[in-house]
């Protein structure tokens, strides 16, 4: 889908760590970040930061309210490190052969 053609033009990588590690900690922020739409995707990491999500957003000022309104919000997020795409080189939607 060209997300931009629907007005979603600014794409964030963002780094996440929770207060704790352990199962239901993690169990809750799986389940709270899945209904928060302008994640497309996020993936458990190991290391210094849990999580890595890529957010859609309209603009930069509204990346700004959405992490104070949604992200911080979700359960257990300690700190977070956002990381804004300046432009996308690759974005493959097929997967390499075997």
């Amino acid at each position: 889908m060209d997300s931009e053609r629907f007005g979603w033009t600014e794409s964030v990588f963002v780094v996440v760590k929770l207060h704790s590690n352990e199962h239901d900690a993690l169990a809750a922020f799986d389940s709270a970040v899945q209904d928060v739409e302008e994640v497309m995707d996020c993936h458990g990491r190991a290391g210094e930061w849990d999580y890595l999500l890529r957010v859609v957003t309209h603009h930069m000022h509204d990346y700004d309210l959405f992490c104070e309104r949604k992200l911080t919000r979700l359960p257990g997020v300690a700190r977070l490190e956002s990381l804004p795409c300046l432009r996308r080189v690759v974005g493959r939607m097929v997967l390499p052969p075997p």
